[in-house]
């Protein structure tokens, strides 16, 4: 949080002699406007010194939340087809290889972002970014949360369908009459 005026510094200070000067130990100024503070509380002592050198000082304790949850977008990958050709032909996922019983793919995982510094994405559920083996006739999510220094979160997730290429197969026996 960056202060945009003078809100955080005393409302008076004064002696009854004139030449009193402030200054407080955040940044050795007489005020705080301009100044960036980090989520969390911030105690800040404002001293005053008189022209013969008294001080006397008063402290305040500036406390910065973070309520705004982090922002994730898995349209990024999107939901994945993989159609009966082996081919892909929705999302952003990469075919690796295919073989008889599925396919192996890969994807860029989404990643989250914040408005202050400090957060995680995760996976969260499913096979994760790759390359990773999927089963025709299987449709798997995969889903990711990020999670902000506040302990705020944002989860996403999308589906990735693999069509099958192959019917089952039956043979049945001759017709018999007993």
């Amino acid at each position: 949080f960056t202060m945009p005026g003078t809100g955080f510094d005393p409302a008076s200070y004064g002696d009854n002699c004139p030449g009193a000067t402030i200054a407080n130990d955040y940044n050795g100024l007489s005020t705080l406007a301009g100044e960036t503070f980090p989520v969390g509380v911030t105690t800040v002592v404002w001293t005053v010194t008189d022209a013969a050198g008294n001080t006397t000082s008063c402290t305040i304790d500036i406390t910065i939340t973070d309520d705004e949850d982090p922002e994730i977008d898995c349209s990024v990958v999107g939901d994945v087809v993989v159609d009966i050709d082996g081919t892909v032909s929705q999302g952003n996922a990469t075919l690796v290889s295919s073989g008889p019983c599925g396919v192996t793919l890969s994807y860029v995982a989404p990643v989250g972002t914040d408005n202050c510094p400090g957060q995680q994405t995760f996976l969260s559920g499913g096979l994760g970014a790759g390359p990773n083996y999927y089963n025709y006739g299987g449709v798997y999510t995969e889903s990711y949360t990020v999670i902000d220094a506040s302990g705020n979160t944002a989860s996403c997730s999308f589906t990735i369908t693999v069509e099958d290429q192959v019917p089952p197969v039956i043979t049945c026996p001759v017709d018999i009459t007993v």
